[in-house]
């Protein structure tokens, strides 16, 4: 007879496989359709679409990047589309949330090319700097200040979210590279 210890390691072994088994399918349906280098993504569906079917890390880094970029330049070209919604504001307070929007896409959109550009370098440092301070919320944060209802704030947080996606597939990739 095995000592009693070894049964209980025994069974505690086999209850850890059973459950294991039977838990396999659900931990895999919860990534079903994401990208695998999505999966630590906070908006996993939002970053497939941005990896485009990449199958490589690079690809799928530069893939996300460049989504991103595209969102920026998206964002930025909508920054008329808030003068409606502060026309009760002085021109003062008009010009500076128009201003902090301007500079806040055009530091994400120069964030991101840096980000390329460190990446094409094969200098993960910079890139992961450069893409750290691409999440920006200057605009968003002026246009709630001023109580504003404006639908540049709904897609400046969707630009945040594109920038913490393209984030989470490029921080994958071990600093050593």
């Amino acid at each position: 007879m095995a000592p009693t210890s070894f049964r209980y390691l025994f069974a505690a072994a086999a209850a850890l496989l059973l459950l294991g088994a039977a838990l396999g399918p659900f931990a895999e349906a919860k990534f079903a359709g994401v990208n695998p280098f999505c999966i630590h993504a906070t908006y996993r569906p939002t970053c497939t679409q941005m990896v485009k079917g990449a199958t490589t890390l690079d690809s799928a880094m530069f893939n996300a990047l460049q989504s991103a970029l595209a969102e920026a330049k998206r964002v930025k070209a909508m920054i008329p589309t808030v003068m409606p919604g502060i026309s009760q504001l002085s021109s003062n307070v008009k010009n500076e949330v128009v201003q902090t929007c301007t500079e806040d896409f055009d530091g994400t959109i120069s964030d991101i090319e840096e980000t390329i550009a460190a990446l094409r370098a094969k200098d993960m440092g910079t890139a992961q700097s450069h893409l750290s301070a691409a999440l920006r919320r200057d605009c968003r944060d002026a246009i709630h200040e001023f109580g504003l209802n404006s639908e540049l704030s709904k897609y400046a947080t969707q630009l945040t979210r594109t920038v913490d996606n393209a984030m989470a597939v490029v921080t994958q990739r071990p600093a050593s590279r």
